[in-house]
């Protein structure tokens, strides 16, 4: 298991999470980030800029996940970045 960050960006900066989550791997991460975009819209509407930035133990981050394509989209899309892409595994898309 690796404790993961769900940090949340928009045009006015960045909010830390300091607790994290306990997950075992990417694919899980994205559910996670699934599951809060949606809990998040249902309690407000997200500003189309506002993203997960999704951090490892290490504090680098790992994926970045649009909140309104999530809580709106049947196939949201994620990005991982360079630095992690070539040890990613396939994330696939959730309804």
């Amino acid at each position: 298991m690796t404790l993961y960050r769900f940090h949340v960006r928009d045009a006015a900066g960045l909010i830390e999470d300091e607790e994290g989550i306990d997950l075992p791997d990417l694919a899980s991460v994205f559910k996670h980030a699934l599951r809060s975009a949606r809990e998040f819209s249902a309690e407000a509407s997200p500003a189309a800029d506002m993203l997960f930035e999704i951090a490892d133990s290490t504090g680098r981050t790992v994926l970045t996940v649009p909140i309104c394509d999530l809580a709106a989209s049947k196939r949201p899309v994620a990005r991982a970045h360079p630095h992690f892409a070539a040890n990613t595994q396939k994330v696939p898309p959730f309804a």
